[in-house]
């Protein structure tokens, strides 16, 4: 599965608008700390970052019981410290957690590093990004484009049915 794109969609990223609610001091950058190895809510074994972006770190991690794959979403700890980032990552995890769709990346749980950073735990799919994708293979023939838009605008249907 892994020359194939993920046919679900993180529809949440983004799609939730921030109200700014205020001006927040600049904290200094700290560096994040690699949370690989470590154990969340005492069931989640980080096995290893998949990727990093603007606004955290997604691991790879395991159920500890059930022996599942999942990610885990984690904000970086300079965004930790502003109320506004707190508040739109949760609101991202709410706002996709609620919407059932078989193109919509499933959040199943949430809490806190040891050193505060809040994080959500998603299902966990094994595939290509799109935007990989794009890059090695150039342009897509029509035809799977349009089984990926029709995908992503069923996801983007559903995420506007919740009222998101």
């Amino acid at each position: 599965m892994a020359n194939e794109v993920s046919q679900k969609t993180i529809v949440a990223r983004g799609a939730v608008p921030q109200a700014v609610t205020g001006e927040y001091a600049v904290v200094p950058a700290r560096v994040d700390e690699d949370l690989t190895g470590s154990v969340l809510l005492g069931r989640y074994q980080i096995l290893r970052p998949l990727g990093v972006g603007g606004m955290g770190t997604v691991y790879l991690c395991e159920h500890t019981t059930i022996l599942k794959k999942f990610a885990v979403k984690v904000l970086s700890n300079e965004l930790s410290q502003r109320p506004d980032h707190v508040d739109r990552f949760l609101r991202e995890a709410r706002a996709s957690s609620m919407i059932s769709h078989p193109n919509v990346v499933e959040i199943t749980d949430f809490g806190q590093t040891p050193a505060g950073a809040p994080f959500f735990v998603m299902e966990y799919l094994d595939g290509e990004d799109l935007s990989d994708m794009l890059s090695r293979a150039g342009k897509v023939p029509w035809r799977q484009a349009k089984q990926m838009m029709l995908q992503i605008c069923g996801a983007l249907q559903a995420a506007h049915d919740q009222g998101i």
